[in-house]
Order: structure tokens, then sequence, then C-alpha cells
């Protein structure tokens, strides 16, 4: 399924419960909207660039530290999964409502609120993927080559969580196939590995009075 056509979060062609068409989006909530994504993503895109250039000094006001102050490694690492997921469902929201509004022509007012709280969602969904991922629970196909120094590590981070905003959809379904493994009920061994019709013949007596000659090799 395409991220397009995904059922929430994305205008489509749904009706309402009384059958009728979905009421079209005006142009003032369709400005709202691309000015909204358009700001997220300049934000995110402020803080990779602090985040490689200032050393954090933004986000470390916006913490209330010291400039001075050094944030751990695995938290900078997390927080370019975050950027990544943020630009990701920034950059899907874009292909998106041009898709809708100026391909399609048929941008409707279900999923309006989808594209608001889209970067949070993709946030959530870096943060998660970046703790599965360090957690072992989560490992991709190709494998992870180690890294030769943190910055080399977080644009890897930084590109694992644009692809989780962008394939929003794909990854929750891929969370919620870890989320069945996890909690699936423990299978049950039988009491006995023998079948029992075998269990039985084996208590018939034989009827040669002799042992069973087994072949051996």
């Amino acid at each position: 399924m395409s991220n397009l056509d995904a059922p929430v979060a994305r205008p489509g062609s749904e009706r309402n419960p009384t059958g009728q068409p979905a009421e079209q989006v005006g142009f003032a909530v369709k400005l709202a909207i691309i000015g909204y994504a358009l700001a997220y993503i300049a934000l995110a895109m402020y803080l990779v660039v602090d985040a490689w250039v200032l050393d954090q000094a933004f986000l470390k006001r916006l913490l209330g530290l010291s400039i001075s102050a050094t944030l751990p490694p695995l938290f900078i690492s997390a927080f370019h999964a975050v950027l990544g997921a943020i630009l990701g469902a920034g950059a899907l929201d874009i292909v998106s409502f041009h898709h809708y509004v100026a391909i399609k022509q048929d941008f409707q007012s279900p999923h309006v609120w989808g594209y608001f709280v889209g970067p949070w969602l993709a946030a959530a969904l870096g943060l998660m993927v970046f703790a599965l991922m360090q957690s072992g629970l989560l490992v991709f196909t190709g494998g992870t080559a180690p890294a030769a120094d943190a910055t080399v590590s977080n644009l890897g981070y930084l590109a694992i969580g644009f692809l989780s905003g962008f394939g929003w959809f794909e990854a929750t379904e891929r969370i919620r196939d870890i989320v069945t493994r996890f909690f699936a009920p423990a299978s049950k061994e039988p009491a006995s590995a023998v079948p029992a019709h075998n269990a039985a013949s084996a208590d018939l007596p034989n009827p040669d009075g002799k042992a069973d000659a087994l072949p051996r090799d």
C-alpha cells in the first residue's frame, strides 16, 4: 500500500456516513497546512545544522543547559533519529499535498488533522525505531556496519529516522508485527512425544514371543 493511499492521516476518497462525498477543503485551510509543514521542516533542518555546525547550541539553550555542557552521545543519536523522522513526515506531507491538490484536485476534509499530527507521530516512531534498534529487537536485513566516528553514526540514524517518518505506515505495521511476536502466547508441548496409538501398540505382546529384530547399520 502506498503512503499516499494509506487509510489514516492522508486525504482520500472516503465518504461520510450519509454516503455523500466529503467536503472539499478551502484555500485558507490549504495555506495553513502547507505553511505548518514548511515551518516544522525548516525547524528540523535548522536543528540538524545546529547539531552539525554549532555543537547543539540552540538545543542546549532550549533545554536550559549551558553552552559548554556536553550532551550524552546516546541522546544525540536518538535526537538525530527523531529529526530524520520529522523530515521524512514533512517530505511525505508535501508530496501528498501536491498529489491531492495539484494532480487529483480532490483535497477533502476528513484527513486534514493528519497533516497536523504527522510530525508528532513521526517523532514518536523515530524514537521507538531507534530504541528497537539499540535493543536488538529490530534488525535490518542488510545489517549495520560499525561507524568510524559519531558523525557517521548520527548520519545513519538521521537516514533511518527519515525512512520511518516517510514510511510511517510500513513502520507501524513492522512494530505491530514485533508486538504480535513479543506478546504471542507460549506454545504448549504435548505431555508425551509418542502418539497415543504408538504408545498403545508398544504395550502389545509379540505374537511370536520373540523380540523384534531391528536392522542395524
